[in-house]
């Protein structure tokens, strides 16, 4: 199937699956939670298949903008898929299959080219895969703290608009969040892991840089977790932590590039 016909098939799956559930919330359509989960799967099929040959063009990788991009979005839609197996989160696709769909459409007609060299081994590559899925999910996180702390914000001053019907409850919002950051700290643990291995860039300041910050935020996410358990924290110092926890890490990764640059 040519690319460009996969690419609009992948972003009409998108968006109707948007437009059902838009309508079963208004009450226009009865559509069962199935068949929304279903062509969201179908479409992130074909958006999968999509990155591995934008991404993967042996003997070399294309890192570019839009790829990384569209990778994250279509990891970011995965894991809410999943989730929604076990958690009232369809509301959620609202916002996340309009994403996934135009980074979509700016992979696919808007390319971009960042060519990384057949020269990284298997390390380095898993390093790079786990890396980009951790930033994922805990900026994934970082959002999800953000629309619950602007959820809470409004229930406390009984400002009932219709951001609060159509999220979920906020019990649920702080579950997923939860969720997510463990995911995405197993990540994280395993991308600083796989980073130490690398010892060959050990005397870069561009990576003691980012070795550093990114070890930071991995104390910041710990003891996130760790209060969680241990102390009950949940609400608006989970928010906190989180953010503080996402801006240390895109300091990590984007300090890296400007100390290069410089």
């Amino acid at each position: 199937m040519p690319e460009q016909l996969t690419s609009w098939l992948s972003i009409s799956l998108y968006i109707t699956a948007c437009l059902q559930q838009c309508l079963y919330i208004n009450g226009k359509i009865q559509c069962p939670k199935k068949t929304v989960i279903l062509l969201s799967i179908l479409a992130i099929c074909l958006h999968g298949a999509i990155l591995y040959h934008a991404i993967w063009q042996p003997p070399i990788m294309n890192l570019s903008l839009h790829n990384i991009f569209s990778l994250i979005a279509c990891l970011i839609t995965a894991f809410i898929l999943i989730a929604c197996i076990s958690l009232p989160l369809e509301n959620l696709l609202l916002l996340i299959l309009p994403f996934a769909a135009l980074s979509l459409l700016f992979l696919c007609f808007l390319p971009q080219s960042h060519i990384l060299t057949p020269a990284l081994n298997q390390v380095s590559l898993s390093h790079m895969s786990i890396s980009l899925s951790a930033i994922s999910l805990l900026g994934m996180a970082s959002l999800q703290a953000m629309l619950l702390a602007l959820q809470n914000y409004l229930l406390r001053n009984k400002q009932l608009s219709s951001i609060v019907r159509y999220l979920p409850p906020l019990q649920t919002m702080e579950t997923l969040l939860f969720q997510i950051i463990i995911v995405g700290f197993i990540l994280l643990s395993a991308s600083l892991i796989t980073g130490f291995c690398l010892h060959d860039h050990a005397r870069h300041l561009a990576y003691l840089q980012k070795a550093g910050l990114s070890v930071l935020a991995w104390v910041f996410f710990a003891s996130l977790l760790l209060g969680h358990c241990r102390l009950g924290w949940r609400g608006p110092t989970a928010v906190r932590l989180t953010l503080i926890g996402m801006i240390i890490l895109s300091l990590a990764y984007l300090g890296s590039r400007l100390v290069n640059v410089i």
